[in-house]
């Protein structure tokens, strides 16, 4: 039987913990301790201490510390996989989850971290039920609720959508945001509601302590700039940006690579980590030591490019290691924190008369802000429309993009385009059984044949998947959120890309990318616009066969694809942003001039 005086001194402990006391509840749990030192809930508070000071070794050995004393502590099972899952060892923490939410299926904790993995895994069905699962056991947590909405539009479940999209609107204007802006940009057309959940958000979570860095470095021979990312592996943001690390000038720019993945083996790695001068993995490390890492190395320059996107550590720029830092490429949309100084752009993304929704001072580029890979193979062999189960003769669009893309709005859109374009089809990427299921509902249910949507299958490199893109007429963007990296491989394909300008950055991706690759006659201002332009197209076979042609032709020598001038604008603003720091300047927005 325990005293119950114990675990009063317990939660007086924790109540110090909430108010930022830390050593007043390091003192309660050690006292604790001396009188009962097999206690480990008292064990598991010193855990939750040294998280809060961002001590994650200590903390993970007073979590397996506790475990020890009692195996069965789930809520020490959960918080050991979040420090684990912190340090880049997703799949050693996916493992605790799986554990505590078996041994306690009412732990609302367990059950979300259990779902988060499996999100990431591609498992968005079992997601959505430990999602649903955490959301009934605690009704107050809006991260679920938005973890959740990310599980069902995943798998394309629009079901009280609306609802819980206004719930997180709401919760957006809170005093406390508990869910990732990244939710929000897949669904609404408010910039200004992005603007306010995301400076909530950096405000809740990313507290800048005292910088590490208050002064610029001394001027070295070299401009030294730290890529800081999670996704440099087979992912869209390195794919596009390692020709830009290749293509740097060496005798002005030193690189180094602040890697916070696990470091797997492919020829896209190999790349990466040759183009970079020093390649740091960090992913087991602290945010602090990271930051502390980028200050030794006297970094003129730390890149994010990541902001709050997947295994993001913002944490690691809030300490200011570097005297200039710049949210880039990975993430589109403010970081709304006083810590980030610049974001790269271009006209389209951030029109002038948004700049106040930017914490960020704007870096205009003079084409698109997104960089490209002139140098990524594409297979020579196109495969055969039957091997890819598309109709031979049917007019094929295609609307290739992660399923959380698939808005109810562009899908209705999508639909009125098929009914307009008798015998065409819809070749989407597969999202797997039950967005499969759930998408062929939808068509049926706006009037389409089920069996004009068909699912991509899974190819082996990216260069084959280029490759078979030859196999479509035509590619159809997602609003509110547009097609980033699968636009420009479309475009780099040789296959044109209809877009309707979105309210949002990552909503206006497209239109700069189609404009840069020589084509703004595919940009539309409405969705009715982008409906009669697409099916104008299609139902006009030689004016959609000479706009093939000219894509081809035409694409790869475009702006979009010119990777060393896109590398030598990208050095202006790195330049720039050096020479103002250099000074004592303060940032401001500034255009960079073609070359």
């Amino acid at each position: 039987m325990i005293d119950p005086s114990i675990t009063a001194r317990c939660e007086a402990a924790h109540s110090h913990l909430a108010a930022g006391r830390f050593s007043q509840a390091d003192r309660l749990f050690r006292a604790v301790l001396a009188e009962h030192p097999t206690y480990a809930p008292a064990v598991q508070g010193l855990g939750d201490a040294a998280v809060l000071v961002e001590d994650f070794s200590a903390a993970a050995e007073f979590y397996r510390y506790a475990l020890r004393l009692d195996p069965k502590l789930v809520r020490s099972k959960v918080s050991l996989g979040i420090v684990i899952r912190s340090q880049g060892r997703w799949r050693e923490a996916h493992a605790f989850f799986e554990q505590a939410a078996a041994e306690d299926p009412d732990s609302a904790p367990a059950r979300y971290w259990l779902a988060f993995g499996q999100i990431e895994m591609g498992q968005s069905d079992a997601a959505r039920e430990n999602l649903d699962a955490a959301l009934r056991l605690e009704p107050a947590l809006i991260d679920p609720l938005s973890l959740s909405l990310y599980a069902f539009l995943e798998g394309c479940d629009w079901t009280n959508l609306e609802c819980i999209v206004e719930i997180m609107e709401g919760a957006a204007a809170g005093p406390r945001a508990l869910l990732s802006p990244m939710n929000l940009m897949l669904l609404t057309p408010s910039i200004q509601v992005i603007a306010e959940a995301t400076r909530t958000y950096a405000k809740t979570y990313f507290k800048p302590p005292k910088p590490l860095c208050d002064k610029p470095n001394p001027r070295g021979p070299k401009i030294r700039i730290a890529y800081l990312s999670s996704d440099f592996h087979e992912h869209p943001v390195a794919a596009l940006l390692v020709g830009v690390l290749e293509a740097h000038d060496r005798e002005a720019f030193e690189l180094i690579a602040i890697s916070i993945c696990p470091r797997l083996e492919s020829p896209l790695r190999s790349r990466l980590e040759s183009a970079f001068d020093q390649f740091f993995n960090v992913g087991e490390q602290s945010e602090e030591d990271i930051a502390r890492l980028i200050r030794d190395q006297k970094i003129d320059i730390a890149v994010s490019l990541n902001g709050y996107t997947g295994d993001a550590r913002p944490t690691v720029l809030a300490h200011r290691p570097a005297p200039v830092q710049v949210n880039y490429h990975g993430y589109p949309g403010t970081m709304g924190a006083p810590y980030i100084d610049y974001i790269i752009a271009d006209r389209f993304v951030i029109p002038k008369d948004q700049t106040a929704f930017y914490d960020e001072k704007v870096v205009w580029m003079p084409h698109s802000y997104q960089p490209t890979d002139d140098k990524a193979p594409i297979s020579e062999a196109t495969p055969t429309r039957e091997s890819q189960g598309l109709p031979a003769g049917a007019f094929v669009f295609m609307g290739y993009n992660r399923m959380h893309k698939v808005s109810p709005l562009i899908f209705d859109v999508w639909m009125k385009i098929l009914k307009r374009v008798p015998g065409s089809v819809l070749w989407l990427q597969d999202g797997g059984e039950v967005a499969r299921a759930n998408l062929r509902r939808e068509a049926q249910g706006r009037g389409v044949s089920a069996d004009r949507l068909v699912f991509a299958k899974r190819v082996d490199t990216r260069a084959d998947h280029l490759a078979r893109q030859r196999l479509a007429d035509l590619f159809l963007d997602t609003l509110p959120y547009n097609a980033h990296a699968t636009a420009s491989d479309a475009l780099y394909a040789g296959l044109p890309v209809v877009t309707c300008l979105g309210s949002t950055f990552p909503g206006r991706v497209c239109a700069g990318l189609v404009t840069a690759a020589g084509f703004p006659e595919l940009v539309t201002e409405t969705l009715t616009d982008f409906e009669n332009l697409a099916v104008a197209l299609a139902n006009d076979p030689v004016r959609v066969a000479n706009l093939r042609a000219r894509v081809q032709a035409q694409a790869p020598t475009s702006p979009l694809f010119q990777t060393a001038n896109y590398t030598r604008h990208l050095e202006q603003a790195f330049r720039a942003m050096y020479e103002t720091s250099q000074a004592g300047g303060v940032p401001q927005d500034f255009i960079i001039e073609a070359v």
